[in-house]
């Protein structure tokens, strides 16, 4: 009979570990306030994770000459992993970053982020939300309509996304915009 129910209770504590990282990823989605972005699409595909969507957003490379912030300026300061926030302004319907901080700001909307390099005034972040996973065809129409390196087409499909991103900056992606 013990053998039975510490079996049972290893079950359980198993589901209750997968059930809060699913509702600690949907929080954004539930508790987030929405927020617009342009994206850069790239369709890569991936034997082991499947067809999906990655974007590039305006964040994800910044030069720290252009933007205020608190980093440190010496190199090699800020190393993978670290987390850093960064501030976003409405611009039209869009948002963009207006700043870096080592702290979340408070009183402006920000995104948490997180290092994956800094190499003298540029630091390279990722939020989390730069891969949409979608089916395999609407992934290559996507990859279609994107803009061609290169291309002075004006005719090229623009795309954004809106994030849900809630009070400690996490987001989720909760829609895609193709114009």
């Amino acid at each position: 009979m013990p053998r039975k129910t510490l079996l049972i209770a290893f079950i359980v504590f198993q589901l209750l570990i997968l059930s809060g990282m699913i509702v600690k990823a949907m929080l954004p989605l539930v508790t987030g306030s929405p927020m617009r972005l342009r994206v850069e699409p790239l369709d890569p595909r991936d034997p082991f994770r499947g067809n999906y969507v990655h974007f590039t957003y305006a964040f994800n490379s910044l030069d720290l000459d252009s933007l205020p912030n608190d980093l440190p300026q010496l190199e090699n300061r800020l190393h993978f992993g670290d987390r850093v926030y960064v501030e976003m302004e409405q611009e039209g319907d869009f948002f963009k970053p207006a700043g870096v901080w080592l702290n979340p700001p408070r009183e402006q909307r920000f995104l948490e982020t997180v290092v994956q390099y800094h190499y003298s005034q540029t630091i390279a972040l990722s939020c989390g939300s730069e891969d949409y996973f979608t089916d395999p065809d609407y992934a290559q129409e996507l990859e279609r309509q994107r803009p061609r390196f290169g291309s002075n087409d004006s005719t090229n499909v623009r795309m954004s996304v809106t994030l849900m991103v809630d009070g400690s900056g996490k987001s989720r992606i909760k829609e895609l915009h193709v114009q």
